[in-house]
């Protein structure tokens, strides 16, 4: 046979690489062009490196900065060794989702025990991804954060219920007792536990608004013949009347 390298015929011992032959004195690293004479490497494109040379090319474990020259994890562009790929805070290997702090990797246990989740106020579980519905300094899953007569999810305005426990959407918000309209953006006043817009407080005789002092009275002692249900389920005199 005849060297791969000098193409001179091959007599007594040579070595052979990837099917081809060499001299002992031709079997040389392509990097430092030394001889080699104990274990080697070969690249990708099949090129004979010593060791040395192929360390020296190797790309570095950005854990521990020494050559990757087998299995290795990539992470936000950098590679490492995977007994590298390891939690800066508890030294185990990090199996999964990871965090960035203070230039180390952070597993996702040791992160959520120095970070603890946020939680609904609600349901009491783990808000994930950031989609919280907040009011007064606490927060809701979006599907929490609903209606406590309707149950339907809350997406704009609320209204508070009467002992401010609840909410109540749009459509279950407070209304006049005597006209059922919103109360909202209206002047109101509270009557016998009964919310009314200012102007539908009405005398049940003369109609006229009530502002000061009343009587309460049955319906059917009424001289109003306009006052029937459309003026309420109570029947309010002013003090003129």
């Amino acid at each position: 046979p005849r060297c791969a390298a000098c193409r001179s015929p091959i007599r007594g011992g040579g070595v052979e690489v990837g099917g081809k032959a060499y001299h002992q004195e031709c079997f040389v690293c392509s990097g430092c062009r030394s001889p080699i004479e104990g274990s080697y490497r070969v690249d990708e494109a099949g090129t004979v490196l010593c060791d040395g040379c192929h360390a020296a090319r190797a790309p570095r474990c950005s854990g521990c900065a020494g050559p990757i020259r087998g299995r290795y994890v990539t992470a936000d562009g950098c590679m490492y060794h995977k007994e590298c790929f390891a939690c800066t805070a508890c030294r185990k290997p990090i199996p999964g989702k990871f965090f960035k702090e203070h230039g180390g990797l952070i597993c996702e246990r040791c992160y959520e025990a120095k970070n603890p989740p946020e939680r609904c106020a609600e349901c009491g579980l783990v808000i994930k991804d950031g989609s919280a519905v907040r009011s007064d300094g606490r927060a809701y899953h979006a599907a929490c954060f609903s209606c406590c007569k309707c149950k339907t999810p809350i997406d704009g305005p609320f209204w508070r219920t009467e002992d401010g426990a609840g909410r109540l959407c749009r459509a279950c918000q407070p209304r006049c007792a005597a006209c059922r309209e919103p109360l909202e953006g209206r002047k109101t006043v509270t009557v016998a536990g009964a919310s009314l817009h200012a102007d539908c407080f009405r005398c049940c005789d003369c109609n006229g608004r009530i502002e000061g002092s009343f009587f309460e009275v049955p319906p059917a002692k009424s001289r109003n013949p306009f006052a029937g249900p459309a003026a309420g389920r109570r029947q309010h005199r002013c003090e003129d009347c």
